[in-house]
């Protein structure tokens, strides 16, 4: 499969491991806009995350904003490397903007608008057979 990211072909056969490291490390701190799109795959893989940084002062939860459309996590557990993260969303295929919204009784602060492309992988070949050449 070939997927196109900033405007360089990524071309792998698995897994998308690297492009979900990148897209990890990518979605830096709160304030940060990225332009660029990350290439996912549809279904992601049961481990993929969605994480973000955060100090988690004064914070009574995060929100999740796909495409202008907010959904509430509620409280997030913080993990070991102080990070935060979520089951990455199920998507449909073709671009999707995310935003984390962090919220307490005063208001909301958002990260930056961080841009995927969601990409299916292309069915298997299948019935491999050997056939005599066609004549001329």
């Amino acid at each position: 499969m070939t997927i196109a990211a900033n405007g360089f072909e990524i071309r792998y056969w698995r897994r998308a491991i690297v492009v979900w490291m990148i897209m990890l490390l990518t979605l830096g701190g709160f304030g940060v806009s990225l332009s660029a799109q990350v290439p996912v795959p549809t279904p992601p893989p049961p481990s993929t995350q969605l994480s973000w940084d955060h100090d988690g002062i004064d914070v009574d939860g995060f929100a999740l904003v796909v495409d202008g459309m907010r959904q509430d996590l509620g409280a997030v557990a913080r993990q070991p490397d102080g990070s935060y993260a979520i089951p990455f969303p199920t998507l449909t295929r073709g671009n999707h903007i995310l935003v984390v919204e962090a919220y307490n009784v005063a208001g909301r602060a958002a990260s930056g608008e961080f841009q995927v492309r969601v990409v299916a992988l292309p069915a298997q070949p299948r019935n491999l057979r050997v056939v005599p050449a066609l004549a001329p």
